[in-house]
């Protein structure tokens, strides 16, 4: 038999809808841990967004886009994921009551989440996917998926610095929350005295200082449980409205 002819009966063999040389077992193990991690990136992509959406505080705009560009690098993934899973010829997901049952990371639904905790949630849910990402990448080379595992490489990358920045910020604003913490604790037993005078001069007060004195002056009051805390004016202020609290 000539070489042509074995070439021949060899394509015969091959199913004509093949579409990669990885084994039928290899596509099918690789496309459920893609269907799972495309679930997770859509709920921690909605979560981000949701935060997005109702962040409250003096950073707002800081972290509001700072939200909104981590929720555009994690949306970016969901094409190529979903699309990888196809070109192997599994199949990937189809709807969002699909998205809820293959999903790891959990919601939030809470009517309110403090910043503080929005970030350290997010965090710890980025650290989580970075763990999802390891094991699917495991699966792939195990199968010897050399694209897919590429692919999740850079995920990985992308998600670390995400969880970085996170990371930063919300271990500042933690450490602040802990200095007034200390102030109840320790030795100070009698509650401290955090008695404050804020003048308010009608003349060169802007609206954007008035604003700015009372998010301090709330944020202060959310730090010690919104107890404690109690606006007055006083009567009589020589230079404009006077807050003591």
């Amino acid at each position: 038999m000539t070489q042509t002819a074995v070439a021949s009966k060899e394509r015969k063999k091959t199913d004509p809808g093949t579409r990669t040389d990885l084994s039928s077992d290899a596509v099918t193990e690789i496309s459920s841990e893609l269907r799972k991690l495309l679930a997770d990136v859509f709920a921690l992509y909605l979560k981000t967004k949701n935060f997005h959406w109702h962040l409250t505080g003096r950073h707002f705009r800081d972290y509001h886009l700072l939200l909104d560009e981590h929720s555009e690098q994690i949306l970016s993934m969901t094409d190529d994921i979903a699309e990888r899973a196809r070109k192997l010829g599994g199949s990937t997901l189809r709807s969002i009551s699909d998205v809820t049952r293959h999903q790891r990371l959990l919601d939030n639904n809470a009517d309110f989440v403090p910043p503080l905790d929005m970030l350290a949630e997010l965090r710890a849910d980025n650290l989580q996917l970075t763990r999802y990402l390891r094991s699917t990448h495991e699966v792939c080379a195990r199968h010897n998926d050399v694209a897919t595992t590429s692919l999740i490489e850079t995920w990985i990358d992308e998600t670390e610095r995400r969880t970085w920045f996170l990371s930063e910020i919300a271990t500042d604003l933690l450490g602040i929350h802990r200095d007034i913490a200390d102030l109840l604790s320790g030795s100070q037993r009698e509650k401290p005295d955090l008695s404050f005078h804020a003048t308010l001069n009608p003349g060169s007060a802007t609206p954007e200082d008035i604003a700015e004195l009372f998010e301090s002056i709330s944020q202060l009051n959310r730090a010690f449980g919104g107890q404690g805390i109690v606006f007055r004016q006083i009567e009589g202020a020589p230079s404009g409205a006077q807050l003591d609290s």
